[in-house]
């Protein structure tokens, strides 16, 4: 070991006297004190070690060797080994490092070490106490940060997994959900099939008992009565369609209402006096689209209702025309026999064939 390496070593024992390897901010002008011990020459001048000083005042940090050695090059522009050097080792304090074993004795009971500032060194060696015990304080809650920021990453981990699990389940519920209520539409779909099933089998196994019984009378009346149902239908169409129909002229006469009763004057140019009448169908083109149809549809509404409304017989006119397949079309009721309408079973003269 060089004698360079033998003095800073010995100087840096002097206060690291745990050996933890490191050693406060405020204990750098005692270290340079220390050095200065073993020196015959001061190892930095004024300027310099007040800025050791000023940095023991104003930081809490630790600093280890090759923390010290780089600062130390810094301020004084050389390096530590070669500055110990150049200053000059004293030869009766080498000589003692020599001979001697190094220990790690406090500062006050070493008799080579008197620092020239005994008021900062008391001042620097209580700032360095409550530092260290700053620095154990700060070390413990740093620990305690670290654990809990742990636990609340795998709390947030266990918060995604759960918040994931959920929306599977809510997707998974809303999925069912869907199938119950689509199921539930299916069964209520063949609830009404199997009940017009239900209906047809009863009205076939009536007409077969009624078949059975050879009475005439009782079969024209189950006859009428379905005559009469089918009658029954159509005017409850028919009125439906009235009240469409009203509708539509109301929203016609809401219309008109906005349109002027006077003709509208349209002036070519704004010279020229010339006035053209427009009539109210021209300025609503799909008004006028529609009006023959309205007309028709309100003439063969309006010829449907006299006829039914004038009361069921046995050969209503419409029987044998056009119009008889397309009221078939028209009028959807599971009361109503249609086949016995295609049969041309209302006309009596084919019941007494068929008899």
């Amino acid at each position: 070991m060089s004698d360079t390496s033998l003095v800073f070593d010995a100087a840096w024992n002097q206060l690291d006297l745990r050996r933890r390897g490191y050693i406060l901010a405020a204990e750098l002008p005692l270290l340079i004190d220390a050095l200065e011990s073993y020196l015959s020459t001061p190892l930095l001048d004024s300027p310099q070690l007040n800025q050791i000083k000023s940095m023991a005042r104003t930081s809490s940090q630790r600093v280890y060797k090759s923390d010290f050695k780089s600062m130390f090059s810094s301020i004084a522009d050389i390096d530590l080994m070669r500055a110990i050097k150049k200053a000059g080792i004293d030869e009766k304090a080498l000589e003692t490092l020599k001979n001697e074993v190094l220990t790690s004795t406090p500062i006050k009971g070493d008799p080579m070490i008197q620092p020239s500032f005994k008021k900062e060194y008391k001042q620097y060696k209580r700032l360095s106490e409550s530092q260290e015990r700053e620095i154990e304080y700060r070390d413990e809650v740093i620990q305690k940060l670290e654990k809990k920021e742990a636990e609340l990453a795998k709390l947030m981990n266990k918060f995604k997994e759960a918040s994931k699990l959920a929306k599977d389940l809510e997707e998974d519920v809303l999925y069912r959900d869907r199938m119950v209520i689509a199921k539930d539409d299916e069964i209520k779909k063949k609830e009404l099939e199997l009940k017009r099933l239900r209906e047809e089998v009863k009205r076939w196994k009536d007409e077969a008992k009624m078949w059975q019984t050879n009475n005439e009378d009782e079969w024209k009346l189950y006859m009428v009565k379905k005559e009469r149902n089918f009658n029954n239908e159509l005017l409850k169409r028919v009125q439906d369609q009235h009240k469409q129909i009203e509708l539509l002229k109301e929203a016609l006469a809401r219309s008109n209402k906005h349109v002027s009763a006077k003709p509208i004057i349209v002036s070519s140019t704004p010279m020229i006096k010339s006035k053209t009448t427009i009539p109210i169908l021209d300025l609503y083109p799909d008004l006028r689209k529609r009006s023959t149809w309205i007309v028709i549809g309100i003439l063969v509404l309006l010829i449907l209702a006299y006829s039914v409304i004038s009361g069921p017989s046995n050969s209503p006119w419409y029987t044998g025309t056009w119009v008889e397949p397309w009221l078939f079309e028209w009028v959807e009721n599971d009361s109503v026999d249609y086949d016995y309408y295609n049969l041309g079973a209302v006309n009596e003269d084919y019941l007494v064939s068929i008899r």
